[in-house]
């Protein structure tokens, strides 16, 4: 069942209502990846009538913000959005910068690796790639988008963040958590702070059995990232978890 996002307050600017709405629903669609959602997974999601939801998706329709399957009738984030992302400041592509230690891990661990950047209070998954082990872990789809403390890839991030940006981040995404297998505030920031005491992230990955992963925050500027590596859960045993960590440490020491 979709979960539902909370829509950011209004900041007071005239004009800025609809802009606002229409970023929001992006950031729903953007949520289930390249699943694509229908009108009224939106609408449930969003939180905003159905009748302001059509309204808006219309016009992204429209601009090519969003794309719509005539069969299955599910909204899709449109091609536009990819066009003007090829204009992104170089200096905010990280996954460019992580290139390298992307295929590296996936050489060496014969394992799934993923790149997530913090995006306001969310974590974004940017990049993935597979290793030769027959078993790929594909825990999420590029582009999918969970609040900061949601899976290895958002509590490695939050463990690399400053203590008050990470305490405002949790914070923020407080009421958003109980949609995410009953996740609590005060539980993500103890996963958090045995995260930080342990210097990577260990453990299951969000939502799949039977997985772990290993996942490690870096900060390159002001972008904040994290690498992670996910595997079958009889292949992470402890002491490959160290290991692995390691190897994320050398990787990520290459890049900063």
């Amino acid at each position: 069942m979709p979960r539902s996002i909370s829509l950011p307050p209004d900041q007071g600017y005239p004009g800025t209502q609809s802009i606002g709405r229409a970023v929001h629903l992006l950031r729903c669609i953007a949520s289930h990846g390249r699943r694509g959602l229908r009108i009224d997974d939106i609408v449930q999601m969003s939180g905003l009538s159905k009748t302001t939801c059509v309204r808006v998706l219309r016009r992204l329709l429209a601009e090519g913000l969003v794309a719509k399957d005539a069969r299955t009738e599910k909204f899709y984030l449109g091609a536009l959005l990819s066009e003007l992302g090829l204009l992104v400041r170089p200096s905010h592509q990280l996954e460019a910068l992580c290139d390298e230690a992307l295929q590296t891990l996936a050489d060496v661990t014969h394992d799934t690796i993923y790149l997530s950047e913090c995006s306001g209070h969310e974590a974004v998954c940017t990049a993935r790639r597979l290793g030769d082990y027959p078993i790929k872990v594909l825990t999420l789809d590029i582009g999918v988008r969970r609040p900061l403390g949601v899976g290895p890839g958002g509590l490695a991030l939050l463990a690399a963040m400053p203590q008050a940006q990470r305490l405002a981040a949790i914070a923020a995404n407080a009421a958003l958590y109980i949609g995410y297998g009953g996740l609590t505030e005060r539980r993500v920031a103890k996963q958090v702070a045995d995260t930080v005491a342990r210097g990577f992230y260990a453990g299951p990955s969000f939502g799949v059995r039977g997985t772990c992963t290993v996942s490690m925050g870096f900060c390159v500027g002001a972008a904040i990232g994290a690498l992670s590596v996910s595997a079958l859960a009889d292949r992470m045993p402890a002491k490959r978890q160290e290991q692995v960590a390691r190897l994320l440490e050398r990787q990520i020491a290459s890049l900063c």
